[in-house]
């Protein structure tokens, strides 16, 4: 979806269907308790802002600029910045926790890995990065899925695409091969159709 234009008005529509796991990835991080916290494609920084606001240190990046000048607006402003994320402009090891919410699955394949590959770099040894996406999976209630697939194919061309790559491709489930992650658990939302996971990056 180019230009991200419906951005003024991605809280209010897409925000009551994210918020169950919204408020999950902060009871978590609460119980992590990470000092240095990046949020990867943050979008309008509605997570940022809800960490920031339970005393938490969190920065985003996002490469809308139609998204980011959402995050600015309001009591609370989100340290949002414009990056591209599959080459962050920060320091190796900088953050303790890095987290990417539904936004993976619009990515061309290529970009997902240098993606994980940039927050694997930026994430310090023992760090932990959550992960939550599409778990589109044969199991999937076929109501959902159609659900699902109606609201990515309104928006198009190479995000529909994309999201068909990583749906065909095992979801979330084939994204994080890397050794040097171990996996944690899992949280389920959506009838199952999007999972939060938890992997802690080994020394």
């Amino acid at each position: 979806m180019k230009g991200y234009y419906f951005a003024p008005l991605y809280d209010l529509f897409i925000n009551p269907f994210l918020k169950n796991l919204r408020k999950k990835i902060l009871k978590v991080i609460v119980e992590l308790e990470p000092e240095r916290i990046m949020d990867v494609c943050c979008g309008t920084g509605y997570q940022v802002k809800l960490l920031n606001r339970s005393g938490f240190s969190a920065v985003g990046i996002d490469l809308s600029s139609e998204m980011l000048a959402v995050s600015k607006r309001g009591k609370w402003k989100a340290p949002c910045f414009k990056q591209d994320a599959t080459a962050i402009d920060y320091p190796d090891e900088s953050f303790d926790l890095v987290l990417i919410t539904m936004a993976l699955h619009e990515k061309d394949p290529a970009a997902r890995q240098k993606i994980v590959a940039e927050m694997d770099r930026i994430l310090q040894p023992d760090g932990h990065l959550l992960i939550a996406d599409y778990w589109m999976v044969s199991d999937t209630p076929w109501f959902t899925g159609k659900v699902i697939g109606f609201i990515e194919f309104l928006a198009g061309g190479e995000h529909y695409k994309n999201f068909r790559d990583f749906k065909n491709s095992g979801s979330l489930k084939n994204t994080i091969t890397d050794t040097r992650f171990t996996h944690i658990r899992d949280y389920f939302f959506g009838n199952g159709a999007i999972i939060l996971r938890i992997f802690q990056k080994k020394y």
